[in-house]
Order: C-alpha cells, then sequence, then structure tokens
C-alpha cells in the first residue's frame, strides 16, 4: 500500500515536471520572436535636415520620437513637424500627430491625426492652411495626397472637398467635390 502512494507520488511529480518544462519551453520560442518586432534604433526629440545639391535648405523633419523597425523597414515618428522650403516662396510647416514611412529614406510619409498644412503670406501669395485627418507627403517632391475630407481656408476663402492631390512647390491643387464659401 505504501509502495503504491509512493509510485503515485513519483508519477504525478514526473508529470508536473514535465509539463512545466514544457511551459519554460514555450515561452523561451515566444522570446526568440519577439525581438524581430522591436525597433532597431530610436531617437528622442529629433531634428533631421535635408540640403539640395547646391547646400540649400530643402526640408527639415522635427519630432518627439522617430523608431525604425527593420522586420518591415518601416519608420514611426511621434508629434512630426516637416517644413518644406522654397527659394523663392514661403516654407509650408506640417504637423500631425504621428507618423509612418515605409522605408529609411523618408520618401512617403504618411502622416495622421489632426493633420495640418500651413503656408505664411508672402510678396506673391496668400496664407494658406489646409486640415485633413490624413496625408500622404512625398518631402523630395513636395507631392501631396489626402483621401480624407479637407478644410482649406485663405483669406475670404473656406473651401471643404473630400480628397486633395498637388505639388506644394508649384502651390498647384486638385480638390474634389468641392463646397465653399467665398467672400471678396
Amino acid at each position: 500500500m505504501i509502495r503504491t502512494i509512493v509510485i503515485i507520488i513519483v508519477l504525478a511529480l514526473i508529470a508536473f515536471l514535465s509539463w512545466r518544462f514544457k511551459q519554460t519551453e514555450s515561452l523561451d520560442t515566444t522570446a526568440a520572436v519577439e525581438p524581430a518586432h522591436q525597433a532597431d534604433f530610436f531617437l528622442k526629440n529629433f531634428r533631421m535636415r535635408q540640403y539640395d545639391e547646391t547646400g540649400l535648405l530643402r526640408y527639415r523633419l522635427d519630432g518627439q520620437r522617430l523608431e525604425r523597425f527593420p522586420n518591415d523597414e518601416r519608420t514611426l515618428i511621434s508629434q512630426p513637424l516637416m517644413a518644406l522650403y522654397s527659394a523663392d516662396d514661403p516654407a509650408w510647416r506640417i504637423t500631425a500627430a504621428s507618423g509612418e514611412a515605409s522605408s529609411e529614406k523618408l520618401d512617403e510619409i504618411r502622416l495622421s491625426g489632426d493633420v495640418e498644412m500651413v503656408r505664411d503670406a508672402a510678396e506673391n501669395r496668400q496664407p494658406m492652411r489646409v486640415s485633413t485627418a490624413s496625408l500622404l507627403l512625398k518631402p523630395k517632391t513636395e507631392f501631396v495626397q489626402s483621401k480624407h475630407m479637407i478644410t482649406l481656408v485663405q483669406p475670404g476663402a473656406r473651401l471643404v472637398a473630400e480628397s486633395l492631390e498637388g505639388n506644394l512647390e508649384q502651390g498647384q491643387f486638385e480638390l474634389r467635390n468641392v463646397r465653399g464659401r467665398y467672400e471678396p
């Protein structure tokens, strides 16, 4: 009788240890997969500058945090502030809650959350403010596109459109399904 109880206890102990070993083995497997989804570097309160061939400042990008994820080559940006400069026109300042680029070159940046584009007045240009929920920005070509509702405000005019596509350097925008108010 005592011999049977000892055998049951030993078998129970073996079963428990085997189950426990299996649990730690599965935890080790998930821990090995996890680092692939981690950023390989991050920057806090960063400032980046891009210059053209002649050495003139083309654009600058500031933000609270930038993280690069190597497994899918994404770059996430918190609180981006981008300024695009042109020799003759005032700079465009673009802000958003967050941004995501599909490469570390930042050729295309998808901005989202309270996106605003602001251009100050200049000798030949009126001030302008464009607001939308999200925006695709290509800094090198100054191309912008939004497939969300946009609001464009200039002195004497307020336009609301379903989408926007344009070139900031040329100051040309194509708006779709526009409603607006114009006051001369």
